[in-house]
């Protein structure tokens, strides 16, 4: 039986490397998804949500994500 080709990256993970340098801890979502400017909004919103969801950084989850979501490095 034939392995199967990794799926294609959804994003360039580039990406991910310069939104870790940019993002601090105690940055809002809001600040994290404006953190570079200069790239297409919805690939940095992409790779802000992805890097949350590897729990890379963690926030409060008992209500709803906002702009105001405060991003902690998780330990």
């Amino acid at each position: 039986m034939e392995e199967e080709p990794p799926p294609e990256p959804l994003f360039d993970p580039a990406i991910l490397d310069d939104v870790r340098d940019r993002v601090a801890d105690g940055d809002t979502l809001g600040e994290a998804f404006a953190c570079l400017p200069d790239r297409p909004a919805p690939l940095v919103r992409a790779a802000v949500l992805h890097l949350l969801w590897k729990q890379q950084w963690r926030t409060d989850l008992s209500v709803p994500l906002s702009a105001r979501s405060v991003l902690r490095t998780a330990s």
